[in-house]
């Protein structure tokens, strides 16, 4: 049986752009510096994960599992057993404040009336250890599940980089009351069941807001989140949001690395024209119910009529492929049987639609096909730069050149039967190609269409 493939590559994507501007005048200007705005500490629950030996704090409640995670004394204990050691995986420096730390540990009797218990709760911070032992109201625990709480009295203390932040409850006796059979005791944690966690204030995160970046009557607002979280803050934060001159920027920002850090921007199209001072505000919240994590700083902008930009931030730098979330992706398969020359030939078409950041990203690197000055990621380097000029590159606008090569090259851009498209899909999107199209050696042919559906600037518009 004759066979044929022809793939259309069917992305929804959501970009954002600007045109270069056409003279300096189209440039306007912005006085200030970067600043930090937030936060010198923050409040926040460290939930804790993983096992009993080895596990770690998380402020994201999205990290809980299914499964809730246990340790069980059966036996009275009669010397020191450790229930279990979380640590922070990386610390974030600056100054904890002196504060009342409060650890809250889900448990479980069973086959007793109760069970009497004397247990230690320790907190390393840096080079300093506190403890608190069981409240003397809170020693016995009933049948059933309940709370066991400990409030630890933490000093004032310096954290580095290589500081450690490390939890450890231990038991130093525990005796069942009236048991019935196998009593026991469970500790539990890790899930959202079981959301056993420690409430303390140390800083986890700092938030800098950026000179505003202006083109034409275009402003760009910047917030960089410095973490050692990466792209979890985005995903896992309850909301992210700008404010300028009080009002709520809408759309989608566009996420880009920054160091350690994420770079988020918005765009403002509101200014007056000529010069004027704004105040921008950034408010992070990191966990439902929690404090809104805020900062304002004022900048002093002088924008001009023009018609330069479109709307949207086009990042000097690659955009991020994802902000942890995730980007919508779907995809529609058709077949077609054809007779061929006393043989049947099967054409199988698969169109993939993708957007989010995801796309963002894709359209991006289409504008960029053979940039060797902008630092790249390995799948975009991959790209030679073949019949596209520097005049077409990075020009904010994808042009026909750029759709050729992009179209050429995942064909025949690498030593491989399939050229760059199973490494593109892979690496680049994400995507088990063999899995969703199957084995490219088994095509007779393969051919990739790219359509910008009428709109050939790097914006928020389908491509096909």
């Amino acid at each position: 049986m004759l066979m044929s493939w022809r793939p259309l590559l069917f992305a929804s994507i959501f970009l954002v752009a600007l045109l270069a501007p056409m003279n300096a005048s189209l440039v306007g200007q912005a006085e200030a510096e970067d600043t930090i705005v937030c936060c010198d500490s923050i409040s926040q629950n460290l939930y804790l994960i993983g096992s009993d030996s080895s596990g770690s704090l998380s402020p994201f409640a999205q990290d809980l599992g299914e499964t809730t995670i246990t340790k069980t004394i059966a036996n009275a204990v009669a010397s020191e057993e450790t229930v279990g050691t979380w640590s922070l995986p990386e610390v974030w420096p600056g100054t904890v404040p002196a504060s009342t730390w409060s650890l809250s540990m889900v448990y479980e009797v069973t086959d007793a009336a109760g069970a009497q218990i004397n247990a230690t709760a320790s907190l390393q911070i840096g080079s300093q250890t506190y403890s608190a032992t069981t409240p003397a109201g809170n020693s016995f625990l009933a049948q059933g599940t309940g709370t066991l709480t400990f409030d630890i009295d933490v000093e004032a203390t310096t954290i580095s980089s290589s500081s450690n932040v490390v939890l450890t409850l231990t038991a130093q006796t525990v005796v069942f009351s009236l048991p019935t059979g196998d009593a026991k005791l469970e500790f539990q944690w890790g899930s959202e069941d079981a959301d056993s966690h420690i409430e303390g204030e140390m800083p986890l995160l700092s938030l800098t807001l950026q000179d505003p970046e202006i083109e034409g009557s275009e402003v760009y607002f910047s917030v960089v989140i410095d973490s050692y979280w990466g792209t979890k803050i985005l995903s896992n934060s309850e909301s992210l949001n700008m404010r300028v001159n009080g009002n709520l920027l809408s759309g989608d920002p566009i996420e880009t690395s920054q160091g350690d850090g994420v770079r988020v921007t918005w765009t403002w199209l509101e200014a007056a024209g000529g010069e004027e001072t704004v105040d921008a505000q950034v408010e992070l919240v990191l966990q439902a119910g929690g404090a809104t994590l805020s900062g304002s700083a004022s900048f002093v902008i002088e924008t001009f009529d023009s018609d330069s930009g479109t709307g949207t931030y086009y990042p000097p730098d690659e955009p991020l492929q994802t902000n942890g979330d995730g980007s919508p992706i779907e995809v529609v398969g058709t077949f077609e049987i054809s007779p061929d020359e006393g043989a049947l030939r099967l054409t199988r078409e698969t169109s993939i639609t993708l957007g989010g950041e995801m796309a963002f990203w894709m359209r991006w690197g289409l504008d960029h096909i053979g940039d060797d000055v902008n630092d790249l990621s390995p799948v975009l380097k991959s790209f030679q730069e073949g019949s596209v000029t520097e005049d077409e590159r990075v020009s904010r606008s994808i042009e026909p050149n750029e759709i050729n090569e992009f179209e050429r090259q995942m064909l025949t851009g690498a030593s491989t039967s399939s050229g760059l498209c199973a490494y593109y899909l892979s690496v680049g999107l994400g995507l088990d190609g063999e899995e969703l199209l199957g084995s490219f050696r088994n095509f007779e042919t393969i051919s990739i269409d790219l359509d910008l559906n009428g709109q050939q600037d790097v914006v928020n518009h389908p491509v096909t």
